[in-house]
């Protein structure tokens, strides 16, 4: 993978972090079943890949103050 591929991977998953932080706040679903809302948000994302982008925002750390995902960052600035 070059340092351009990793760069896109890490936008990618800023942008989906940030979209389930977004569909959890929103209440519209338990987050268990987040994958679709995540595979029709990003058409390019397989069931298989959405479902890792999940998981990895599950087990991201979360900022203490606004419980939104520190990597990459949440938006109150505390968990910068």
């Amino acid at each position: 993978m070059t340092q351009g591929d990793q760069q896109q991977d890490e936008t990618q998953m800023e942008r989906v972090f940030h979209f389930l932080d977004d569909l959890r706040e929103s209440g519209e679903t338990n987050m268990l079943g987040a994958t679709p809302y995540v595979q029709e948000e990003f058409l390019i994302m397989d069931r298989k890949q959405a479902k890792a982008w999940v998981t990895l925002w599950m087990m991201a750390d979360r900022c203490e103050s606004c419980n939104r995902t520190e990597r990459p960052s949440c938006r109150c600035g505390e968990g910068d």
